[in-house]
């Protein structure tokens, strides 16, 4: 990477990362982070961009080309998961919610990719990744009917609003085979604290 030179972090470090993926002239979506000019690399615009950003190019962007390769989805995704599973017990703000949102909508926007590769070439990708948001969410969260009014309001698109029924729905049933409380009721129990 480095040439065997200390990474100082200013300018002076290489980064193998992500893929390198063009942009068109007119956009300034991505992380340049080691790659050429006109180019964004993948990974470092999911970790290291404005997550507001890659959540709306994960849900919509469908042309010309697909945002995010399959790898970069796949490992954004599970480092989430597990990062996320690492701050929920350190005494830090760092939030659950963003993190689950970004876990479906990565995991959510592969499966919509892959489908689209090997099944169904008219799918479109980012349903997939809105849907897995809510599949997050829910089964984080075991909320049902204020996310799925959170959702619709946020996307303005009131023809998801069956699939995201169904999505929720069915994440709090999984959900609920492994316990009946949401990750905040549990915090709130584990710290003694009364809530409604």
């Amino acid at each position: 990477g480095n040439d065997g030179k200390v990474c100082r972090g200013r300018g002076d470090c290489e980064w193998h990362g992500g893929v390198c993926t063009p942009r068109p002239a007119e956009e300034t979506f991505g992380v340049r982070l080691g790659c050429p000019p006109g180019q964004y690399d993948e990974l470092a615009t999911i970790f290291f961009g404005t997550r507001e950003h890659s959540i709306v190019r994960l849900i919509t962007q469908a042309y010309p080309h697909q945002p995010f390769s399959n790898s970069s989805l796949l490992a954004a995704g599970i480092t989430y998961i597990f990062l996320m599973l690492f701050t929920y017990g350190l005494a830090i703000p760092a939030g659950l919610f963003m993190p689950s949102v970004m876990v479906g909508t990565t995991l959510g926007r592969l499966a919509g990719q892959l489908v689209k590769e090997h099944l169904d070439s008219s799918v479109f990708a980012g349903a997939y990744a809105l849907a897995g948001a809510a599949a997050m969410l829910g089964g984080v969260q075991r909320a049902t009917i204020s996310l799925v009014v959170i959702i619709i309001e946020g996307t303005a698109n009131v023809h998801f609003l069956l699939p995201i029924v169904v999505t929720t729905c069915t994440a709090k049933f999984v959900g609920n085979l492994f316990g009946h409380e949401g990750v905040y009721e549990i915090g709130l129990r584990r710290k003694g604290l009364r809530f409604l």
